[in-house]
């Protein structure tokens, strides 16, 4: 007997849907303002891991505040993932948890700016120091082709 195929059926954005309270974007923005922050300014500086002070420097310039992150991640779980809000919520507070212990991977780094919360990341550079003393720079910059709609990457490398 042949199943149906669940990406082909409209269970799963039904299911979605029905879990998915989504709320306008000036209430999601409202959300920022509501409750404490994720981060505060002096937790920016507490750790000497680069990804987790990128990540609290943007929560901290962006006000992204506990609620604002919750409803995200819910959006997020319910309606790109597909899991049954329970599950949503539990995943949820186990990311929080990583994000507040610190050491993040850059994985977690890009799935909470990309996927969370919803941004694009146009250019990343990164500038190694050697022993000596010596630096270059490592660059990859992501432009967007609107009528063809292609995105195309170019790395550049930089002595110094």
């Amino acid at each position: 007997m042949l199943r149906p195929d669940p990406n082909a059926s409209r269970i799963r954005e039904i299911f979605s849907q029905t879990f998915a309270h989504t709320k306008k974007p000036d209430e999601l923005e409202q959300l920022k303002y509501v409750g404490e922050q994720m981060f505060k300014p002096e937790e920016v500086n507490a750790t000497n891991h680069p990804l987790d002070k990128l990540l609290r420097q943007y929560f901290v310039d962006n006000h992204i505040s506990e609620e604002y992150f919750a409803e995200k991640f819910k959006l997020y779980a319910l309606k790109e993932l597909g899991m049954h809000p329970t599950q949503a919520s539990n995943n949820r507070s186990n990311l929080t948890k990583a994000l507040k212990a610190g050491y993040i991977t850059f994985r977690r780094f890009m799935e909470v700016i990309c996927m969370v919360l919803g941004n694009t990341i146009d250019s990343m550079t990164f500038v190694i120091v050697d022993d000596e003393g010596d630096s270059q720079t490592l660059s990859c910059v992501e432009t967007n082709d609107k009528i063809n709609n292609k995105t195309k990457s170019t790395v550049s490398f930089k002595g110094e």
